[in-house]
């Protein structure tokens, strides 16, 4: 019994023929994700492993706050005197070093973590790496790292050719000028569409000091000068039709925290849009209904031009006030929302978007575990011919998105395919997103694809469904990769 062999998370014959001969090596369609469109183009081999492991991934960094690391083996440089916590290694002046070696300290410790079996696979699947990272081994594995690290085959590209990536979607905000993805789009050695995923942030945003400079730039890029709130959604419509015919843009994202659902007349958006231009203060009930009549109006935009919306709701950001004023955002301090009615003002909201026209295509993810049946009913209400777009109906129109972030684990991940295939139709799923911004994630969907198929053959076990592989491999493969690419390409599977 080895530790990441193939019968990794595979309890049966059954879910190893699933995965041998209809996921593993699956085209991979990674449709949320932060990487950055630049370090693709430019192409550059990273320093070390470090630099490619740590530097940004805020999972990793949790954990050794846990662990008692200090923040300058963290986010900082790497300096350091003394003992690195967990490990009795003396730091040196190899900040680089001090920090994979403090990462190492970790991972003994980390066992039932998924980033415990994350990064081992990352080492195997990419290096060819099978040792178990510890204090004990760490120089090794980073020796050895570090020498590949320098090859062709470890550039970006490189590595999104290896776990054979077709597509990512890549988050960008409406005044982007988009022109790495341009750039991209032009290459001929470069076999994976880099897709933008439109997401209007800095347009909620309207209790900031900042907003009425930030509508100015906005309505630069348009040749509209935003003077009223009409003003600011015909503008959002130009930078949807340059994200869609610039580089093929078909997905929007939509960060909601928290949503309650605030009903406002025309008049009332207008006033509450005239108060945000002067810097007068909005009160909380102005910017729920300000955040619901602008999300409503982005809806029927989306719909228009058959794109995907996808919803991230119910995380609490930056829970530590000190931490964000000293590191910044999107550096490990979130945690799960728990909002209590998120899935009734979700409702609302579609209940409305579908009399002023119909609803767009959807991925709904949320954080909180207890969100999930009822966003997966609420769901249903909205399919088919219900969702009121007057269309030839599509299966899967509505999606509920799989485990995120903090679901994003072996028990996550079997309660979302659980949820979804008791409540909706699993054959339908869109699958596996890494929402990561390091190079080295795409292990993560042989994760889910392996947990995946460990849920089916479960079913078969328990004579629940029939053992017949042509069936259960057509929907392996169509949840791995097709039913994504049909979702957002419209190509035959």
């Amino acid at each position: 019994m080895a530790f990441l062999d193939n019968a990794f998370m595979l309890e049966s014959s059954v879910a190893q023929k699933l995965y041998d001969e209809y996921a593993n090596g699956a085209p991979i369609y990674d449709y949320h994700c932060h990487l950055d469109p630049q370090e693709i183009y430019n192409n550059e081999n990273y320093r070390n492993l470090t630099h490619i492991w740590l530097g940004g991934d805020h999972y990793k960094w949790r954990l050794l706050r846990a662990n008692g690391v200090p923040e300058e083996l963290i986010t900082g440089d790497g300096t350091y005197t003394g003992i690195i916590p967990g490990t009795d290694y003396t730091a040196t002046n190899d900040g680089d070093f001090n920090k994979f070696m403090a990462f190492a300290g970790v991972m003994p410790k980390a066992i039932g973590n998924p980033i415990f079996e994350w990064s081992h696979l990352e080492l195997q699947r990419f290096f060819g790496i099978t040792t178990v990272l510890s204090p004990k081994t760490a120089r090794e594995i980073y020796d050895a790292a570090n020498v590949l690290l320098q090859t062709d085959a470890f550039k970006p590209r490189a590595l999104m050719a290896k776990m054979n990536v077709k597509l990512i979607g890549t988050t960008d905000a409406p005044e982007s000028d988009l022109a790495w993805h341009k750039k991209l789009a032009e290459l001929h050695d470069f076999d994976c569409q880099v897709m933008p995923t439109f997401r209007p942030d800095g347009a909620f945003k309207i209790q900031g000091t900042d907003y009425a400079d930030y509508l100015r730039l906005l309505g630069g890029l348009a040749d509209i000068t935003i003077n009223n709130f009409a003003d600011l959604i015909k503008v959002l419509d130009a930078r949807v039709t340059y994200f869609a015919t610039t580089v093929g843009g078909k997905l929007a994202d939509a960060g909601m925290n928290d949503f309650y659902y605030t009903p406002a007349t025309p008049a009332e958006i207008e006033a509450i849009f005239a108060k945000a231009l002067k810097h007068e203060v909005i009160t909380d009930h102005e910017l729920r209904q300000f955040e619901t009549e602008l999300t409503l109006q982005l809806m029927q935009i989306y719909r228009e031009h058959n794109w995907a919306m996808q919803i991230h709701m119910n995380c609490l950001r930056n829970v530590n006030e000190q931490a964000l004023a000293n590191i910044g955002a999107d550096t490990g301090f979130d945690a799960v929302g728990n909002e209590p009615d998120m899935a009734g003002n979700i409702a609302q909201l579609y209940n409305e978007a579908v009399k002023r026209g119909g609803v767009p295509k959807s991925i709904w993810y949320s954080i909180n575990a207890g969100d999930l049946a009822p966003l997966a009913t609420v769901m249903g209400g909205f399919q088919g011919e219900a969702n009121g777009t007057g269309n030839t109906p599509e299966g899967g129109y509505i999606q509920l998105g799989s485990g995120w972030w903090f679901l994003d684990t072996n028990s996550g991940m079997n309660h979302q395919l659980t949820t979804l295939g008791e409540q909706g139709l699993l054959g339908h799923f869109v699958g596996m997103l890494t929402d990561s911004r390091s190079f080295l994630s795409y292990p993560r969907h042989e994760y889910f694809r392996r947990v995946l198929c460990n849920y089916l053959a479960n079913l078969v076990l328990t004579h629940r469904a029939p053992e017949d592989y042509e069936l259960l491999g057509n929907l392996v493969t169509d949840i791995a990769s097709q039913n994504i690419k049909q979702f957002l390409l419209g190509d035959a599977k």
